[in-house]
């Protein structure tokens, strides 16, 4: 909110339209986050029957080492594909980067938990799970905060978007209380 209440202006722009403010992304830093780690999750209780759901206490404090390592290069990324008006390519970009987060991330808990650099079996039968997990999630993540985006700057269904003005809610306001009204138009409710 700005000093007189209003929304701040919209940072997208024709030649920026995937342009974002740090609310929305850091709402997406934690919808990856929340999403890839429900999705890990879950496929890890389907590959293991229903065993996996215990991984949680393993996967819970890897997802938070991912977002701490991940952030920093998911703002990059998104700053640097803003005035990519493509869709595709940013679901693509932040899929392969959710695939590189899960990784790297996947690979640094085997060698913490094992501590045997030798256990490469491991890791690979981990990163065939966590990896296109990861993409997953951190793209349809990506994907839904780009939907919302929008929606927030038409602002409530109907209203018009005073993002830009602030000073229009006053003048509408004003308005209302001064206008005559025709005697043949219904008054408004």
């Amino acid at each position: 909110m700005t000093e007189t209440g209003a929304p701040p202006a919209s940072p997208r722009r024709a030649d920026a339209p995937y342009a974002f403010t740090r609310t929305e992304f850091l709402g997406g830093v934690g919808r990856a986050w929340l999403a890839t780690t429900l999705l890990l999750v879950a496929a890890w209780g389907v590959v293991t029957g229903g065993a996996g759901v215990f991984a949680i206490f393993v996967i819970l404090p890897a997802s938070a080492v991912a977002l701490a390592l991940g952030a920093p290069g998911a703002y990059a990324l998104g700053r640097r594909l803003r005035s990519s008006p493509r869709a595709g390519v940013h679901v693509a970009a932040f899929a392969s980067y959710g695939a590189l987060v899960g990784s790297v991330t996947t690979v640094l808990f085997v060698l913490t938990i094992t501590r045997d650099p030798n256990s490469s079996w491991l890791a690979l039968g981990l990163l065939l799970v966590n990896t296109p997990v990861s993409a997953i999630g951190v793209a349809g993540a990506w994907l839904r905060t780009a939907q919302q985006c929008p929606r927030v700057d038409a602002g409530p269904a109907g209203a018009p978007n005073r993002r830009g003005d602030p000073d229009a809610a006053v003048e509408d306001g004003i308005d209302e209380r001064v206008r005559v009204i025709d005697p043949r138009q219904r008054p408004r409710r």
